[in-house]
């Protein structure tokens, strides 16, 4: 029972649930602000977590896969309940606050700390925000296209069906679709650079070939489809909870 609760497949739903749930106490407690809040926070966690790797489902994947639907949960309660413009703000703080814990954690990084003091946490700090680099740079390129294409599309097929689930998936699935493999090609493109200039800064640590290129892509995107697939109730149970704020 130990083992199956540490199986990356078992933390994979534990992580959907909590953060899923995260959105819907967001918006509970305090609607479309929470969902702001929510953006903010989970845009700079999901590229941070985009870093690492690990296998599932006898699958190679990238991590951040979950953190990213729940983004995209987030922007289809607010394109369904506050309209396309909400979402889109959503998008912009999103973007902004990952561009400013980049460019704040760049300047923290080069202060020069008393190692013998805080015990190496300095150190540990630059490893964990000095990864960010073009990795982020790709990551929040794709982010900024694909929630773009998912509020977009949410309001596009809206206009067609009321099924809240169908505009839900239909949204989430074409967007993650474009985000997987453009994000990958992005993170490859760097790797090339890096090989050309010389210059480390370009380094994410993505192996070069097509094969690799499309089993990341292809393993990241299924994941987010597995994912994608629990925003369903929760959508439900956001609109359940606006109706009864309205009332």
């Amino acid at each position: 029972m130990t083992n199956l609760l540490q199986s990356n497949e078992c933390l994979l739903f534990l992580q959907i649930l909590i953060s899923f749930g995260g959105v819907i106490l967001s918006f509970k407690f305090w609607g479309q602000t929470g969902l702001f809040a929510w953006a903010a926070f989970i845009t700079v966690f999901a590229n941070l977590e985009v870093n690492s790797f690990c296998n599932m489902f006898g699958l190679t994947v990238s991590l951040g896969n979950v953190a990213f639907v729940s983004l995209a949960l987030a922007q289809d309660i607010l394109s369904e309940n506050y309209g396309r413009d909400a979402a889109k703000k959503s998008v912009y703080i999103g973007f902004f606050s990952a561009i400013a814990v980049v460019i704040i954690s760049w300047f923290s990084m080069h202060f020069n700390c008393l190692d013998g003091l805080d015990g190496g946490n300095h150190k540990a700090f630059c490893q964990v925000f000095g990864a960010v680099g073009a990795i982020v740079l790709a990551s929040l390129t794709s982010y900024f296209c694909s929630n773009h294409m998912n509020v977009w599309l949410y309001a596009f097929i809206r206009k067609y069906t009321k099924r809240i689930w169908l505009r839900t998936q239909f949204s989430t699935w074409i967007s993650q679709l474009f985000d997987s493999f453009f994000f990958t090609g992005l993170c490859m493109l760097c790797v090339m650079l890096s090989h050309v200039t010389g210059i480390g800064w370009f380094n994410t640590q993505f192996p070069i070939g097509w094969d690799i290129y499309i089993e990341l892509s292809l393993t990241t995107y299924i994941i987010k489809i597995i994912v994608a697939l629990f925003e369903i109730p929760f959508s439900y149970w956001a609109k359940s909870i606006y109706k009864r704020q309205m009332n």
